[in-house]
């Protein structure tokens, strides 16, 4: 089993981190949301597994 912190924003990371979730070869120990407007769906969808959550509270460039 491979364990795992997980970085992400947007459609793409919700749709890695549901495959992720639902392989046994991995365990995911952490999520964290890249910018200072966090996705609030990956943080639900986080939460919901009993994953902590943490920001970065990095800027989105241009």
């Amino acid at each position: 089993m491979l364990k795992v912190g997980f970085f992400g924003d947007g459609l793409w990371a919700r749709l890695a981190l549901k495959k992720i979730l639902s392989n046994p070869n991995f365990l995911v120990s952490f999520v964290v949301l890249r910018y200072n407007t966090p996705d609030e769906q990956l943080r639900h969808m986080a939460e919901s597994a009993g994953l902590p959550c943490f920001e970065t509270g990095y800027e989105k460039s241009s």
